[in-house]
């Protein structure tokens, strides 16, 4: 009995450490005691990086902090209290009570950061410390926080992006700005997804001479400002305008039959771009899609990327997904009147990409505007990019495999009928072929 309540309380203890570490540095910028004091107390709500569900909690200014775990299946989670305080240029968090229970050994957790931007945690639990290397932390689309304004400096000091902040991207994380984002990471030779993490908040800080230089895209006002890779239809021949919901790493038996009900409302198809072993793993919901309606796009075999990779290896992955494709569902497709998609995994390409897949006969689709709803900021969050960023032909990014996707669902149940009011209509990306005739 004992050694399961300590494995339980260790586990707890384990799963709320990204939430501190989030929290205590979701306003911070200064490294002082004075900036820390003054700037970590608020209230938040965070995912962990030990657990996909959310959690409520509370820094307050008597130094008292209270978590609360949400949207549990029983609809009350566990409760933890302590208290924090600032040591030097680090937090430390002690916590008092689980569920009312003290735990079975002191636990303080010392939160470090780097430059004012957290990236790591000591536990102290008795006389055993253990250092948890933690990346969760980002910054990403539609977030309001304090080091955005470090953050648009920083971008404003690289020449070679010719970026200009205003008072917009200083208390959002917009659009523009992640596009930035994403051209000064390529630049780097870093993932190119738009999320600052501190690999990328340490390249800002002293960036190298550009390894891969874009020129910049011109600031949007309410003109189309997305990639450039597929030319989409703005309107129907009716004149309505249309939207493409784009959704990767699927298929997910339960995530993207919801998702297919929530277009069904609005008499709308998506494009799925899916993996190979998720349509080996549910090919009938595969077949679902397509018989609803919804276009397949091919989103590789193993979700690799494909910056750098030999000719070989592409035709490797593209062509495994096709296989597993006609094997599942291939009696309900016509191969010669389909016009084939594929997107690359995290957006990544060079100078082949695209050579490698018009060989194959597919058109590479990227994305004009990125939800990030893989960070799971909330459903609330994930809806205010879609809604402050829609314009006429905009392909929208978004996930119904490759983790818990229920905030992308509660995102669509407010987004869609917002956009249904404004007019648009929402067609799968084989749909351009078919308004052209082609």
């Amino acid at each position: 009995m004992y050694l399961h309540v300590k494995k339980y309380f260790y586990c707890v203890s384990i799963l709320i450490l990204s939430i501190f570490i989030l929290a205590a540095f979701s306003s911070c910028k200064e490294t002082s005691v004075e900036g820390l004091e003054k700037e970590v107390v608020g209230e938040y709500t965070l995912r962990t990086s030990a657990s996909e569900k959310l959690y409520s909690f509370d820094f307050k200014t008597d130094k008292t902090i209270s978590i609360e775990e949400m949207y549990t299946d029983s609809g009350k989670g566990f409760t933890v209290s302590g208290r924090w305080k600032i040591a030097e240029s680090t937090i430390e968090i002690t916590v008092n009570k689980i569920n009312d229970e003290i735990p079975p050994e002191e636990t303080i957790l010392v939160i470090r950061f780097e430059d004012g931007f957290p990236y790591g945690i000591d536990i102290i639990k008795g006389n055993i410390t253990e250092n948890l290397e933690i990346t969760e932390f980002s910054l990403g689309s539609g977030d309001s926080h304090s080091l955005l304004e470090e953050l648009n400096r920083r971008l404003e000091a690289v020449d070679y992006l010719e970026y200009q902040a205003d008072e917009e991207d200083m208390s959002t994380y917009t659009e523009y700005l992640r596009k930035t984002v994403a051209r000064f990471q390529e630049s780097q030779g870093i993932v190119a997804n738009g999320v600052v993490d501190i690999e990328t908040w340490r390249a800002l800080k002293d960036p190298e001479p550009p390894i891969i230089y874009q020129e910049p895209a011109e600031k949007p006002g309410e003109a189309d400002y997305g990639d450039p890779d597929v030319d989409t239809k703005e309107k129907t021949g009716a004149g309505e305008n249309i939207l493409y919901f784009t959704f990767d790493d699927g298929p997910h038996p339960e995530y993207s039959q919801k998702i297919m009900e929530e277009f069904a409302r609005y008499d709308g198809s998506a494009t799925f771009f899916v993996l190979g072993a998720q349509m080996e793993n549910y090919p009938d919901t595969l077949r679902q899609m397509i018989i609803e309606g919804h276009y397949i796009g091919n989103h590789t075999n193993s979700h690799t990327s494909f910056e750098g990779i030999s000719r070989e290896q592409f035709m490797d992955e593209i062509e495994t997904v096709e296989n597993i494709f006609i094997e599942a569902a291939g009696d309900l497709i016509v191969p010669d009147k389909v016009v084939r998609y594929m997107r690359p995994p995290y957006g990544a390409t060079d100078a082949n990409t695209r050579a490698y897949a018009a060989e194959l006969g597919y058109h590479v689709v990227l994305w004009d505007i990125d939800t990030q709803d893989w960070r799971r900021p909330g459903a609330e969050q994930i809806a205010g990019v879609i809604l402050d960023n829609a314009y006429p032909g905009a392909i929208i990014l978004m996930h119904d495999g490759g983790g818990d996707r229920n905030q992308t669902i509660e995102a669509l149940e407010i987004a869609l009928p917002e956009l249904d009011k404004r007019g648009y209509v929402f067609r799968n990306i084989y749909s351009i072929d078919l308004e052209s005739g082609s």
